[in-house]
């Protein structure tokens, strides 16, 4: 397990580091296994569904 999951976004091409508590990967646990953080990036939002082991499963973007 990871403390943290490097996220990508392919709209701005910005690289983030999303740090993973216990509390996520509890939440992904009771909540089929993935939990859900949503990240602003200016004129963008970044919707990141990672998993209880901090790897990115799938994500969104959603224009503004």
């Amino acid at each position: 397990m990871r403390d943290f999951a490097y996220i990508y976004c392919e709209e701005c091409k910005r690289k983030d580091l999303l740090q993973v508590t216990k509390t996520d990967r509890e939440y992904a646990k009771s909540n089929g296994g993935l939990f859900k953080r949503v990240m602003d990036h200016g004129d963008h939002s970044l919707e990141v569904y990672i998993d209880g082991y901090g790897v990115t499963r799938r994500f969104r973007i959603h224009e503004r």
